[in-house]
């Protein structure tokens, strides 16, 4: 299944190593790009990409002001490609896909796509459970407990809420 990506990064030559490592791919159809955090943004909001490719270090706006910006739960998986590895633990703490450290091997970067379209496929699948578990929840209401249970004393039958009962005791039947 095809899909597109984006490659935010400041550097020129960055942005040209993904793309060729990109293009070699046959299922990613369509490459953005992105030379700062702005261009991110609006790239992110028109295009929607399948999957983005972050610098964290970038002039004006950096990588994790690009995700706080969006929202995290509104952002495009991401994989963040950057020459400082200080921010590996953040970018995971915020569900990053990878981290790839500059200068990135192919055999690296292959393993993040790999990853990125992992995941991908996981997620349909994962949402179809949710939708099932769901629909099963609607159909199996609740156990619904008595309020008031039915007692006949002396020819006549009284209504009495459960919770002014203290004991029950049967006399004979």
């Amino acid at each position: 299944m095809p899909f597109t990506t984006l490659i935010v990064d400041d550097e020129p030559l960055a942005r040209e190593g993904l793309r060729m490592l990109l293009a070699a791919d046959p299922e990613v159809s369509t490459i953005h790009e992105a030379k700062n955090g702005r261009e991110a943004l609006a790239a992110i909001r028109n295009e929607s990409p399948d999957l983005v490719f972050l610098d964290v270090q970038m002039p004006e706006m950096d990588g994790f002001t690009v995700i706080q910006t969006i929202g995290a739960d509104h952002m495009p998986p991401v994989v963040f490609v950057t020459a400082h590895d200080k921010h590996a633990i953040q970018a995971f703490e915020i569900n990053a896909i990878d981290y790839l450290l500059k200068p990135i091997t192919e055999e690296r970067f292959i393993q993040a796509l790999q990853r990125a379209k992992t995941r991908r496929h996981a997620k349909p699948a994962a949402e179809a459970n949710r939708q099932i578990i769901g629909l099963l929840e609607s159909i199996v209401s609740p156990p619904r407990h008595l309020k008031r249970v039915a007692v006949r004393s002396a020819g006549k039958t009284l209504f009495v809420d459960v919770g002014d009962i203290d004991w029950i005791e049967a006399a004979e039947n």
